[in-house]
């Protein structure tokens, strides 16, 4: 082998060498694993956080009267069925003679964000022939008005509906002393019949 063809020889091998040495660019890069994704920092990863672009919504947060679920549990502000009982007084005048009644009520109240629905039924003492003749056998109190200008509290009109075929209106409000208590209040002041009536409903 003359001179020149050794060289060829190396140069060859160190060709080749060098080659073998460079990075395999096509070579797939693994991605890091930083954990699970928590966009606002809360310390709640997006996948239990039902708002994973506001801090102050997360499980276990302090649900508000905002319209948002802040605390996760699936249930916005105070929405929900309510249920109790309403304790109602009332006193009928009759040619200058008063006759008092009590009766304890069941009522129902349903709430969506800004509305809720109530009913208030009383059925008075079968036996009492007054209750019959002044009130009816079944005195009804519904909402005039079920939109809450406030969310923590509904004030309005209040529909009175008498089973003897009369109707008249008071007044009432409905206080949410939580999430889910709601204390709910009538009142009727006319010369025939006033009463007052009140109860605490609780969440379903």
């Amino acid at each position: 082998m003359s001179p020149d063809d050794t060289q060829v020889v190396v140069d060859s091998q160190h060709s080749a060498d060098t080659h073998d040495s460079q990075p395999d660019d096509t070579q797939d890069t693994q991605p890091v694993d930083t954990g699970p994704f928590d966009e606002d920092g809360d310390g709640y990863a997006r996948s239990e956080d039902c708002n994973d672009d506001d801090p102050e919504v997360h499980p276990g947060a302090e649900e508000t009267f905002d319209g948002e679920d802040d605390d996760c549990d699936g249930t916005v502000d105070a929405n929900g069925a309510y249920s109790g009982s309403h304790k109602w007084v009332a006193r009928a005048w009759y040619q200058g003679e008063p006759h008092d009644f009590t009766v304890h009520c069941p009522t129902v109240l349903e709430r969506e964000l800004v509305n809720a629905t109530w009913t208030v039924t009383c059925t008075t003492n079968p036996n009492d022939p007054w209750a019959e003749m002044l009130v009816g056998s079944t005195l009804t109190l519904t909402p005039g008005d079920t939109y809450l200008w406030d969310l923590e509290r509904w004030d309005g009109d209040v529909v009175v509906t008498s089973s003897n075929g009369w109707d008249t209106t008071g007044q009432g409000n409905a206080i949410w002393a939580d999430m889910k208590t709601v204390t709910l209040t009538t009142a009727l002041d006319t010369t025939y019949l006033d009463f007052t009536g009140t109860g605490k409903l609780t969440r379903e």
